[in-house]
């Protein structure tokens, strides 16, 4: 009895449970689960490409919208013309320069209009007088009153003119442009919804790393304090087996568990060290040392979860589906507006469309524009255009494949709502259990660690052994084990949840 005073400072300590963790794992500033998830926020690489690309999801669906904003337009040229003359009457030389300036709008409708302002700049220079034969020397006279009649002087013409052009069929009636700005707004959210849904995954799976990193930590100082205890039942075996009080079987049993505990030690340094560098690579660093302390998974004498209260209720949806399923209906609902698309695109159609001018023609700019601001000279102009596409068996193949587009969306759909259905369902079976095996491990926990503190009296009474003192306490922290993995699943659980907008 004389080993008993050391024994006891070894022994009583065990009794409260471990309480250290892998050698690497200490540290004295308090890092919480929120103070962790602010620094994936912002070190995490494939949260911030999930940011950008969100971000430029919804400002490219925007870009459709240009169509339908007024814009402006001009032109201008400038023409000297000296070609060769192809008659006597034609001129020499001809100067002339334009210009306009425009303003359009495309409507929803498919209405496009146009209301536009130019001049017109013409100086004509004639071609000097040639001598006629003495043969036609009588109609001198008549020729020269010909060429000063037909002598353009400069002029200039000013034309103000709205023009309105509308698609009957494919725009009117089935609004295709409208139809292909509505798909790509409806692939854009629905990808924008999938970019949420894999940021809240990646989310999802930093707070589980921070809870795991916590129990493989305890799980690590668990059975390191095992191997210990193992190691003092080696030695008492040892003893015995000197003193002709015990079977050498006893003693192989005993350095049998020394070395599985050792391998098992090894196994758990290594689950600690994958743990942390998962931990370091989720907030965008390098690395298996986490120098902060992080909280604790609650144990029986807390009598809570950290995060989960120990009476917790049922998770429950605040309304709404899970993102994935929202981003496959979006898919579905773009894939329904391509089959509209496909459709109107290979339909025939009937276009009208017509033109007010009003005109003005001077040798002075100031008259011509004058005069292209009146009614005194306009020009009125109205048409239809009719197309029918001909390629008949290829706009119906093209159409099939976009059917054919949808039934694939509506599959996956249905797909994702099942997977969605049957997840939560999985959750809430899984968190019953998970709370009424919470309180039997809880149970359990009390009832080992009574029996390992009177087994300790009766060995300080000298009614029992050493080694079954050390097998009580091995029972005892196996049940603080047992509890700390169900509070570990209660709390990736209530973070699963939250995948749900749950609470």
């Amino acid at each position: 009895m004389r080993w008993l005073p050391a024994f006891l400072a070894i022994a009583v300590p065990a009794l409260a449970g471990p309480t250290g963790a892998a050698a690497s794992a200490a540290g004295s500033a308090s890092y919480a689960l929120a103070d962790y998830l602010k620094d994936v926020e912002a070190g995490n690489p494939s949260l911030a490409a999930s940011r950008e690309t969100q971000s430029s999801m919804g400002t490219k669906a925007e870009e459709m919208d240009l169509i339908y904003t007024p814009f402006l337009s001009g032109a201008v040229n400038w023409l000297d013309d000296r070609k060769e003359p192809s008659s006597s009457f034609s001129p020499e030389r001809t100067l002339a320069s334009q210009w306009s300036l425009g303003l359009g709008q495309r409507l929803r409708t498919g209405t496009q209009i146009g209301l536009s302002y130019g001049m017109n700049y013409t100086k004509l220079f004639s071609q000097p007088a040639q001598p006629l034969p003495a043969s036609m020397a009588a109609y001198a006279p008549l020729f020269d009153a010909m060429a000063s009649a037909f002598i353009p002087l400069p002029s200039y013409d000013a034309k103000a003119s709205l023009t309105i052009s509308q698609s009957i069929w494919k725009e009117l009636v089935l609004g295709s442009t409208e139809l292909t700005n509505r798909k790509i707004k409806a692939q854009a959210s629905a990808g924008t919804l999938g970019e949420r849904y894999r940021a809240a995954a990646i989310r999802f799976q930093a707070e589980e790393v921070y809870w795991r990193v916590g129990l493989v930590r305890r799980v690590f100082a668990a059975k390191r304090d095992s191997l210990e205890r193992t190691r003092k039942m080696e030695a008492w075996a040892a003893r015995r087996v000197e003193m002709n009080l015990g079977d050498r079987s006893d003693l192989l049993q005993a350095q049998a568990g020394v070395k599985f505990r050792e391998v098992d030690l090894r196994g758990a340094n290594q689950d600690v060290l994958a743990a942390q560098r998962a931990f370091n690579s989720l907030r965008g660093r390098e690395g298996d040392d986490i120098p902060e302390t992080l909280d604790e998974i609650g144990v029986a004498s807390a009598g809570a979860d950290i995060g989960v209260p120990a009476d917790a209720g049922t998770p429950r949806r605040l309304g709404g589906d899970r993102l994935d399923v929202r981003a496959a209906a979006e898919m579905v609902r773009a894939a329904q507006l391509g089959v509209r698309e496909a459709v109107s695109r290979g339909s025939p159609d009937l276009s009208i469309f017509g033109t007010a001018a009003f005109n003005g023609h001077d040798p002075t700019l100031s008259g011509s524009a004058s005069e292209g601001f009146t009614v005194d000279y306009p020009t009125w102009m109205a048409g239809a255009v009719i197309t029918v596409p001909l390629g008949f068996g290829r706009v119906k193949r093209t159409v099939g494949a976009y059917k054919a587009d949808l039934r694939g969306a509506e599959d996956a759909l249905q797909r994702a709502k099942l997977d969605a259905a049957r997840d939560w369902r999985d959750l809430l079976g899984r968190w019953s259990d998970a709370a009424e095996r919470l309180q039997l491990a809880k149970d359990l926990e009390t009832l080992q660690q009574e029996k390992a503190v009177r087994e300790q009296e009766r060995y300080a009474s000298g009614r029992t052994t050493m080694y079954q003192v050390l097998a009580f306490e091995d029972d005892f922290s196996n049940a603080q084990l047992l509890t700390m993995r169900v509070g570990y699943e209660r709390l990736v659980l209530a973070a699963q949840a939250r995948l749900y907008g749950a609470q």
